[in-house]
């Protein structure tokens, strides 16, 4: 069925209006005029969305057997507990740009800067205000922070990535650095801990992953290097899903995650097994390891099966119940996959990114609604059931470098070039 004319011309004045092109939509309103009105109302990135459909369909040399349906739970209406205001604004933490962030359940707030230090905070009167009562002087650190990651279980303990290479284990009670580890060439630009703590994943610039094993009964050796990855490019990010109890994946499962053209997979799969999950620059797919033996297996991330890598994946995360991945790409477009089958099944749109952009995403802990930053310096928050853009958080003025969500506290803390750190609260303040 063709599109009515009115629904294409909405589509067209969205796009101007997403790009910030106010000026020309307001013309472009004034020309169509009645011709707009109805009930049709697109998600945000609908236009890109339907040219980005129609370019896959033509690189698709055979279309795809299995039609996958979106799951229903992925389309449950928003309860409007998304983060929308600004509560506070923190600066003078680092004199220099602010590259990492992270919110403690017990106020404690974590920052890597690019002047090497990572810089511990107290933060008093969350979650209705958030005042700095204390910084400690900063941890001297092998280079500019570009990640941190404190351990799941024992928080004072703080796992950092920097410029030069190397990971650092931090106690950020004592400010004692327990050990630093030179295990790669270039730039360490993640760093994530498994769910029970065990392992620490480092990805880097030099195209690896060093995957450590932590034990907290052998302080002379609190890391050890258990593997390291190798890939094509330049690994970008790293994170591990939770165990998830699940049946085996079905045979249309295994045919979609399993074996690429280069052979590599995992075969029959379940999901009741943690799995790191690993990005590379110039490569079409997410490549995975089970735990503890690291069994690969890959997911195309092209709709259609072909290698033509058309993006980046350049954030990588899983959902809260350890179903979906999300990945932030170097284009205007996020896009939501089924952990078991690889299949993609949301595309989100509306921020503002290119090949220069290092965006950064999180999910709201109900599931609902995930952040993402822009190049335009806005966090943008959808809602995932009818991926619309339902706010804008505005206050940052440069590139903004990453994005927590602290679920104990329910605010999201974002922070960038600004060198600033900024907390942003659901209540209408």
């Amino acid at each position: 069925n063709k599109m009515e004319r009115g629904h294409v011309l909405k589509l067209v004045h969205q796009f101007l209006h997403e790009s910030g092109m106010s000026v020309a939509a307001m013309a472009f309103a004034d020309h169509v005029g009645e011709a707009m009105e109805g009930p049709f109302a697109p998600p945000s990135g609908s236009l890109l969305r339907i040219l980005d459909e129609y370019t896959d369909m033509k690189k698709a040399n055979e279309p795809k057997e299995e039609i996958f349906r979106v799951p229903e739970e992925l389309l449950k209406e928003g309860d409007g507990e998304h983060c929308r205001t600004e509560l506070a604004t923190l600066r003078g933490i680092h004199d220099t740009n602010i590259v990492a962030v992270e919110l403690l359940a017990d106020g404690t707030l974590l920052t890597g800067g690019v002047d090497r230090t990572l810089r511990v905070s107290t933060l008093a009167g969350l979650p209705e205000a958030a005042v700095v009562e204390r910084t400690r002087p900063g941890v001297a650190l092998g280079g500019p922070v570009l990640t941190l990651a404190a351990h799941p279980i024992h928080t004072h303990l703080v796992a950092t990535g920097d410029m030069a290479g190397g990971v650092a284990l931090v106690d950020s009670n004592t400010g004692i650095v327990i050990t630093t580890l030179a295990l790669h060439g270039k730039y360490v630009v993640r760093v994530r801990w498994s769910p029970d703590g065990r392992t620490l994943a480092a990805a880097s610039y030099d195209r690896s992953v060093s995957v450590l094993a932590y034990s907290h009964d052998t302080p002379s050796e609190p890391l050890r290097l258990i593997k390291k990855l190798s890939f094509q490019g330049a690994a970008e990010c790293v994170v591990f899903t939770p165990a998830l109890s699940s049946a085996p994946a079905t045979a249309a499962a295994a045919a979609t995650s399993s074996p690429d053209a280069d052979g590599s997979g995992a075969g029959d799969l379940s999901l009741d097994t943690p799995e790191l999950i690993v990005s590379v620059r110039d490569d079409h797919r997410l490549h995975i390891f089970s735990l503890p033996d690291l069994t690969p297996r890959t997911i195309n991330m092209n709709a259609f099966g072909d290698t033509h890598v058309s993006f980046a994946a350049l954030d990588v995360s899983v959902s809260p119940d350890g179903k979906y991945i999300l990945v932030s790409t170097d284009r205007d477009r996020l896009i939501l996959f089924d952990r078991l089958t690889g299949a993609v099944l949301l595309n989100f749109y509306g921020a503002s990114n290119d090949g220069y952009s290092q965006p950064r995403h999180c999910w709201h802990p109900s599931g609902l609604y995930l952040y993402a930053s822009s190049q335009d310096h806005a966090i943008l928050v959808w809602e995932i059931g009818t991926q619309r853009i339902v706010a804008r958080l505005e206050g940052h003025t440069a590139t903004i470098r990453d994005i927590r969500y602290n679920d104990t506290h329910r605010l999201l803390v974002s922070t960038g070039f600004d060198r600033t750190v900024k907390l942003w609260t659901p209540e209408i303040c």
